[in-house]
Parts: structure tokens; sequence; C-alpha cells
């Protein structure tokens, strides 16, 4: 999970630690930390979304438009995400057991995909995502918690 800190010990996302905090299926449950939920009151509605079922446990899949582009994420077992589009040509997706997939630009745009974090107002990469890029359109899966930057 520390793929998904802003800063040292300040996770976006964090293991719920309650005796009982297991989903249905006896996985481990996760949920974006507060403080990360009330930085998005800043943010323009138009920039961001919050993706996730609407009872738990069920299977989501959810479309919105993020000023202009085209983000779907599909969800199990409690996954969520958070996509949000800082400047015109980026964009973070936060989340967990879901699969994402937008379309940024035209076709002839090279985007790249990376996964990492922000210490302090630099973004680190740690490592690949292993997206699918076809024809403008970026697919990846974030199985366990993470930030994902797409950039083009």
């Amino acid at each position: 999970m520390e793929n998904s800190c802003p800063t040292p010990g300040e996770p976006y996302v964090q293991e719920v630690n309650w005796p009982t905090a297991r989903s249905h299926c006896g996985k481990p449950v996760w949920r974006f930390d507060a403080p990360v939920l009330r930085s998005l009151n800043s943010v323009e509605p138009s920039e961001h979304g919050v993706f996730l079922a609407e009872m738990p446990g069920q299977r989501f899949t959810e479309t919105k438009d993020l000023d202009g582009v085209s983000v779907t994420v599909a969800g199990v077992n409690d996954g969520q995400a958070i996509a949000i589009r800082p400047a015109d040509r980026e964009m973070l997706i936060l989340g967990f057991r879901c699969k994402a997939s937008s379309r940024p630009e035209p076709e002839n745009e090279s985007v790249k995909v990376e996964r990492g974090a922000w210490a302090g107002d630099q973004w680190t990469a740690k490592g690949n995502v292993n997206p699918s890029v076809s024809r403008g359109k970026v697919e990846f899966r974030l199985t366990d918690p993470q930030a994902v930057r797409i950039s083009w």
C-alpha cells in the first residue's frame, strides 16, 4: 500500500484493521483516507469522479466525463476508485479491486501510464501498470491499492 502514499505515513488508501474487517469473500477491507475525500471538495466537480458500488459486495460499472475525458471503472469485491483531472493533459486514478479505462485524447497522441506516488509536489514513478493502449483508449487493472498517473 506504500504505492498510494502522497507523503510517508499518510496513504490515500488504508487497510481497515477491525477484527471483523473482511469482505464477504474473506479479503482485507480497504478505504480511502478521510483527508483525501475532504480534499476533493476543493476540486471542481467536473474534474473528479468517485466510483463505487451502491451496496457492499456488488459489482459495478460506471462512466463519468471528467472535463472532456471519459473514464470508466468496473469494480468487484468492494473495489473503489477516485479519478482526478489535475491538469489538461494529466489524470490520476487511485483505487483497488477494479479495472479502469479512459480515452484521454485523439488516437495519434502518445500516452504514458505509470504507477507511483506524490512526494511533496513531485510525482515519483514506481513502475509500470501493464496498460493496454489501443486507438487512444487506455485500460489497466488496479488490484491492490495504488495510484496511477496517465499523461499525454
